[in-house]
């Protein structure tokens, strides 16, 4: 790999340098490097073995044909993270390699040089080059093993990539109208944040249903409130465009925002809901602003009951029950105190359903969370968004998380361990023994 970022002076601190670390996942499946030292040609030396079909056991006789492998059209998702002496990490790029190119090969061989793209304001520039080779196992030594002929591969990609075209330009048009009709309902609708499509990490503008993935944690965690505290765990950071001016909202993948560790509040909600979501949970993206009038994204909950609203704060931890006021009562009945931070909300959406807030006020505390109630939300088609979010495009995959390869148990005996040698030195050297 040949990286086009050179070492700044003054970057590498107490005998430390910064490294580069590649993150890839295919299909549920995650790897990462070895970190290596920062240069402007990084010795990048991995192998990773992807199984195709890591949900099933398959058929272990016989090699699987090029024809039916052709239908995976998953890609594999790469990554590349600086990490710097302190620790803090940075995406300097987050790129999808369409595999499928090994098919045609009669020896199961691909090799390419990948340009990647940085991220955010810089995802037009090329941050790097990634010398990449696919061996599709075990092609080679199968004479069975038919490739596919170069016009089939290209003729079966073109034809994915104008039905997705087709598909996300039917989607912008419905979008429009459905625009169109909720501002036809209240001139002051034109000031709600009802968010339809937001950014990615590679500047692609995507509906935002698309973000959401239900994600099961398996054992990893045990309930939703350590799910909430997982999320917590991982850094807010806010980006900040070049020279001022309005922050750039940038939504990252779930798997750039776990390769990462850290990322904008709008990742932190998109992971707490997935996350709610794999526990079974009602759960949404709340839309809205807090404080100030700042935007901001929240996590609420829906029980069976309409009036079950929980809100979860996804860089906190923090849950609030959501207790609503009406504005209608006279002032002699008592009104309930919601300590939420949240001010207004625009809309709310999962990975099926988006709903735009049509309720006289958009104050939070007034607004009721009845769904179903089509004269206070207006519903997204399913439909729509169901076309926009499968089949699988190359940006939807649901990653799952990995368990900690830390011992914990080891690591605090060690830690205990050295705590102690350290105690007992300090007391010798002081003359307390």
């Amino acid at each position: 790999m040949s990286e086009k970022e050179n070492l700044l002076p003054g970057s590498v601190h107490h005998g430390r340098q910064p490294h580069f670390q590649l993150f890839l996942h295919f299909r549920r499946q995650r790897f990462r490097s070895n970190p290596v030292p920062c240069a402007c040609e990084p010795d990048f030396r991995e192998g990773f073995l992807l199984e195709l079909h890591p949900d099933g056991r398959g058929d272990l006789a016989r090699m699987a044909d090029s024809r039916s492998l052709l239908s995976i059209a998953d890609k594999l998702h790469v990554t590349l993270v600086r990490i710097d002496p302190h620790g803090e990490t940075t995406l300097l790029s987050s790129q999808h390699i369409e595999w499928r190119h090994v098919l045609g090969d009669t020896n199961g061989h691909f090799a390419k040089s990948v340009e990647l793209f940085g991220v955010g304001e810089e995802s037009k520039v090329i941050v790097g080059v990634l010398d990449i080779r696919l061996d599709l196992i075990p092609a080679g030594q199968d004479s069975s093993w038919i490739p596919l002929a170069g016009d089939v591969l290209e003729a079966q990609l073109d034809l994915e990539r104008s039905r997705r075209a087709e598909i996300e330009r039917r989607f912008l048009l419905y979008a429009k109208h459905y625009w169109r009709e909720f501002l036809q309902m209240r001139d002051e609708h034109k000031d709600r944040l009802v968010k339809i499509f937001a950014q990615d990490e590679k500047g692609v503008h995507r509906c935002v249903c698309s973000f959401v993935c239900p994600l099961k944690a398996g054992r990893l965690l045990d309930s939703p409130q350590h799910a909430a505290r997982f999320v917590t765990a991982l850094g807010l950071q806010r980006s900040q465009p070049v020279g001022g001016g309005v922050r750039a909202e940038i939504w990252s993948s779930l798997f750039a925002f776990l390769a990462v560790n850290q990322g904008e509040c709008e990742s932190h909600a998109v992971l707490l809901c997935s996350l709610l979501l794999g526990f079974g949970l009602d759960a949404y993206v709340c839309v809205g602003t807090k404080g100030r009038g700042t935007s901001h994204t929240w996590v609420v909950t829906l029980g069976a009951a309409p009036e079950t609203v929980t809100f979860w704060e996804p860089t906190s931890g923090q849950r609030y029950i959501h207790q609503r006021v009406n504005p209608e009562d006279p002032p002699s009945v008592t009104q309930p105190m919601n300590k939420y931070p949240y001010k207004t909300i625009g809309s709310l959406f999962n990975h099926r359903s988006f709903y735009a807030n049509c309720q006289p006020l958009d104050i939070v505390e007034v607004c009721s969370f009845d769904l179903s109630d089509e004269s206070r939300w207006k519903a997204m088609s399913e439909e729509a968004i169901k076309s926009i979010s499968g089949p699988s495009p190359d940006w939807i995959q649901c990653v799952p998380l990995c368990s900690n390869p830390v011992d914990w148990i080891l690591s605090s005996n060690e830690i205990e361990r050295e705590l102690r040698g350290l105690i007992t030195e300090h007391r010798q050297v002081s003359g307390q023994v």
